[in-house]
């Protein structure tokens, strides 16, 4: 039975290992996604959003520390509507 239990454990830890890595993935995929995004926009609409174009990366990457204690750092771009959210990855939650 102990055989069982390790067996057991050792695939939940590895689904876990497994899980974390996707969720880096698709985590960072989002971010650069976010950050050419950004730098496709004209400086008027950057300065519209409070952002210099030499401070996307940490804005979107969460190192910018005018930011820090406003919000979380950007995930992703928003989508214009809801038809153009067509191609958008989902980010699982973690449980």
């Amino acid at each position: 039975m102990t055989a069982t239990v390790d067996t057991q454990t050792a695939a939940t830890g590895t689904f876990a290992r497994l899980r974390t890595a996707f969720v880096a993935m698709m985590t960072a995929a989002a971010r650069r996604r976010a950050a050419r995004e950004l730098r496709r926009l004209d400086d008027r609409m950057l300065r519209d959003l409070g952002i210099d174009r030499g401070d996307i990366d940490a804005v979107v990457y969460g190192l910018d520390s005018r930011r820090a204690q406003k919000s979380a750092p950007v995930a992703a771009a928003p989508a214009s509507s809801a038809n153009d959210n067509a191609d958008a990855v989902q980010t699982p939650r973690a449980a």
